[in-house]
């Protein structure tokens, strides 16, 4: 009987085994899956925040508000041409397109000037905000500079601290602290992000040329440099 008992259990637990390890295998093979589908999910979420030149994502068509003494200006301001920038410092596109830019500006000297403008994805991109305010503060206790070398070190950097980037960049950081969060540098920065929405920009980099006879031409995300030059060379 012993025998016989001990040959019934395991008729019995080889099935049931199986059944759990098929059972496993089905939910590891479910949430594989999932973790698959969230992650393309935020892959296709942060292309669709993003303009670029395939993403087709809309070109701004607005009318983009006029260069004030309140923008930040890189450049000749009595240059031909104006190329204005709607950016995030958070965003890896207008990474991508800023040092061409800073090319653009050394090849065509005292011809083009570049206006800097915040547009912070705040739904992708949480330190995007934070970090234009950091240099809002950067342009407020060192000016126009200041507010450049805090942009071009987050950028190079890939920064999400703006407190780190004021104390790589050498600023007081105590006066720093105490103007991250006025609101004076929150006004400044939403305000840029309205001329934005008004302009039709609706992801970063939003830029808009505009030539000596005023026409304004849209560029679509970050394209390469030879693009980016070959706009100039049509306009001069």
């Amino acid at each position: 009987m012993a025998t016989e008992t001990t040959s019934q259990n395991k008729n019995f637990v080889t099935p049931l085994l199986v059944l759990l390890l098929i059972g496993a295998a089905f939910g590891i093979g479910y949430m594989w899956q999932r973790i698959q589908m969230l992650e393309s999910g935020s892959k296709t979420k942060e292309v669709a925040g993003v303009a670029q030149p395939d993403a087709g994502v809309e070109q701004p068509t607005g009318e983009v508000a006029p260069v004030t003494d309140a923008d930040h200006v890189r450049g000749d301001s009595n240059a031909q041409i104006t190329w204005i920038e709607y950016s995030d410092l958070q965003c890896p596109y207008c990474a991508q397109i800023h040092p061409d830019l800073v090319k653009l500006l050394d090849e065509y000297d005292g011809k083009v000037r570049w206006v800097y403008r915040h547009f912070p994805l705040d739904q992708i991109h949480p330190y995007a905000r934070p970090l234009a305010q950091g240099s809002e503060c950067a342009a407020t206790l060192g000016g126009d500079d200041k507010f450049w070398e805090f942009v071009d070190y987050t950028f190079e950097n890939e920064s999400t601290d703006p407190k780190a980037v004021a104390t790589a960049i050498g600023l007081n950081a105590a006066q720093f602290d105490t103007c991250l969060n006025s609101e004076e540098v929150k006004t400044r920065v939403e305000n840029d992000y309205n001329t934005g929405i008004t302009a039709g920009v609706r992801g970063t980099p939003g830029n808009f040329v505009i030539g000596p006879d005023g026409e304004t031409k849209t560029i679509p995300g970050a394209l390469p440099y030879a693009q980016l030059k070959a706009t100039v060379d049509g306009i001069l």
